[in-house]
């Protein structure tokens, strides 16, 4: 069966893993080894150095002996088989929590010791993604890192075409209108170099250029939690915005069948103005893509320069505590373990060395960066400025209508629908979806789904924050 051989081959690698962590001396064999598995290959190098430290030191007084593995590829896939031929590690990321929850395999924080208090560390609202509503809303994974997400730009390109400040130094656009005006100055066709650079192919290009753009200038990204309904009306603008660019001939050209490697390496050869990236470029424009120009990182444009809103961070490399954890190690070790993982210790040293932004703001503004590359401060400035968690929303189901990418390459770009036929579609749609959603769960209300308070609204100049 397929299965069996898989699972033959992940328990050859797991006894490898096994045999590489514990070593073969005398004082290692007494150890219990405790298997943690993650997707993390980027940050590969510094966890490694710092779970031998651990081995070393507190491993050795717990009796436990780390081993850090991480899944190459398509690492959910290996995770998920792990689960179903019993081979899961103690601790692992990936799988469906819902699932894995109701069916016993991973254990509530709040059930662990000093599980609350170590959740009370962080942003309630950061929590309510892990959050399972039929195990009793309890708590299975804590926030680890965060993608931002900003606006990149080449120095070099904005002094050749005058966009400075009274000192010479780089303005970036803070608005919509100010980001197609310059795009046009950017644009130099002689040298080929353009305004800007939105590669289309990405299934989730929509969701970065368009819906994290458009939460600067909004109170909700699609989801509105004052009124309980989805509304797309905040994308308009920069729908248009976009295609305006496209329209002046600012935009590179041929990003219909663009991925986003292939944009990134246009911005690397100095050839491109602006584009909309993430804290994880940092990484790219230093050693995948080296970058040949002179480059920084701004907050987003919004509608207007005085009225801003937080823009959402994405939280990641969630991890679990197996139930095998428990049995192998007992409530106290393993969750021991745990809170290591997710130490200050661990995270500044991520940040540090430009790895990994981490979720809690107090370790950013704590913690001395070593590393010299480029636009890592900047990112990182940004987590602490204004950038809201995601907050946990309604379902949709069965709307028998498009999703918004397709309807913004296929109906929009292709002018075969405006921006605010667009997003009526989106919008009704939506709200069908929503209703067919609470209707198939019926333990969940509509009125958990609103906050007439909430406000993301911001009160200071982020600008004058992050250079």
């Amino acid at each position: 069966m397929k299965i069996k051989k898989l699972s033959a081959v992940l328990a050859g690698v797991m006894v490898a893993s096994t045999l590489a962590g514990c070593g073969s001396t005398k004082e290692n064999s007494d150890l219990k080894t405790v298997r943690i598995w993650t997707g993390n290959s980027h940050s590969k190098t510094v966890v490694s150095r710092l779970v031998d430290e651990f081995n070393k030191g507190r491993g050795k007084e717990l009796g436990v002996n780390v081993v850090y593995e991480v899944k190459s590829g398509d690492s959910s896939q290996s995770i998920e088989l792990a689960y179903e031929t019993g081979e899961e590690p103690e601790f692992c990321q990936g799988g469906n929590m819902t699932q894995l929850a109701e069916t016993g395999k991973i254990v509530a924080i709040e059930d662990m010791p000093g599980g609350e208090e170590f959740l009370a560390e962080y942003d309630p609202q950061q929590l309510l993604n892990f959050k399972v509503s039929s195990m009793d809303n309890k708590t299975y994974a804590a926030p680890y890192t965060k993608s931002v997400v900003g606006l990149i730009y080449n120095k070099d390109m904005f002094k050749a075409a005058g966009l400075v400040d009274e000192n010479g130094e780089p303005t970036p656009p803070k608005t919509y209108d100010q980001m197609r005006e310059y795009a046009k100055k950017l644009t130099n066709k002689d040298k080929q170099e353009f305004g800007a650079i939105v590669p289309l192919k990405p299934s989730w290009i929509y969701s970065i250029a368009i819906s994290n753009v458009a939460k600067s200038s909004s109170n909700t990204e699609v989801y509105d939690w004052t009124t309980g309904k989805y509304d797309y009306s905040s994308h308009i603008p920069v729908m248009e915005m976009w295609k305006g660019i496209q329209d002046d001939g600012s935009m590179f050209p041929g990003i219909l069948n663009m991925d986003d490697d292939a944009a990134r390496a246009q911005f690397a050869q100095g050839k491109i103005g602006m584009r909309v990236g993430a804290s994880y470029d940092c990484a790219v424009f230093t050693d995948q893509f080296p970058a040949v120009c002179d480059w920084g990182v701004a907050p987003l444009p919004s509608l207007t320069e005085d009225e801003r809103y937080a823009t959402s961070a994405g939280v990641n490399s969630v991890l679990y505590i197996n139930k095998k954890a428990v049995d192998l190690l007992g409530e106290e070790t393993a969750m021991e373990i745990y809170k290591w993982f997710h130490g200050d210790e661990m995270m500044s040293a991520l940040y540090a060395e430009g790895m990994d932004i981490p979720a809690k703001a107090s370790i950013v503004e704590n913690t001395k960066v070593t590393t010299d590359m480029n636009g890592w401060k900047e990112f990182a400035e940004l987590s602490t400025l204004g950038y809201n968690p995601v907050w946990k929303t309604p379902g949709t189901l069965n709307t028998g209508k498009k999703g918004a990418q397709e309807y913004f390459l296929n109906e929009f770009w292709t002018g075969k629908m405006t921006a605010q036929e667009m997003v009526k579609e989106l919008n009704e749609g939506a709200a069908v979806g929503m209703a067919n959603w609470f209707e198939k769960n019926p333990d969940k209300k509509p009125e958990d789904y609103i906050d007439p308070d909430y406000n993301t609204k911001l009160e200071e100049d982020i600008y004058a924050k992050v250079k």
